[in-house]
């Protein structure tokens, strides 16, 4: 990890520290808010270095934190394919999705034909389309 994990690229953490650059739709001030709104003191504790027991939980050496039966963990555990994690890319370590599934999902809760997901128009807004692709890069997991 970085010594300042502000500085870490796929963190947003830069963005409530200061307001530079932070997208609109990035609610800060909510998490501010436990802090009586000050920027250095929410970064302070940021950059605080865990517990041994959390860096334990969290220890990536060991497969990291997983939930379900004793069963489900041994097959986790014993699956190489899932313990070679991208660690820059935090969203790779989440099992891959079906992209046909995803496009069938969303072509359902949009009430259009898969079709329309899969095809682009130039100059047309197509939102089903739009949540399909968000959907899919980033992995079904719940928005």
């Amino acid at each position: 990890m970085l010594p300042y994990p502000e500085q870490y690229r796929w963190s947003s953490l830069r963005y409530y520290v200061t307001e530079k650059g932070r997208p609109a739709w990035l609610d800060t001030q909510t998490i501010l808010d436990y802090f009586s709104g000050w920027r250095k003191a929410f970064l302070a504790f940021m950059r605080e270095q865990p517990e041994k027991e959390l860096v334990t939980f969290y220890d990536s050496e060991r497969g990291g934190p997983i939930l379900g039966t004793e069963k489900f963990k041994a097959w986790i555990k014993s699956r190489k394919d899932l313990r070679q994690v991208d660690r820059e890319i935090p969203e790779r370590r989440h099992l891959a999705v079906d992209l046909d599934a995803c496009v069938r999902a969303v072509a359902q809760v949009y009430g259009v034909k898969e079709s329309l997901l899969v095809s682009s128009r130039r100059g047309g807004t197509n939102l089903a389309r739009q949540v399909a692709m968000y959907v899919c890069m980033s992995g079904g997991r719940r928005l």
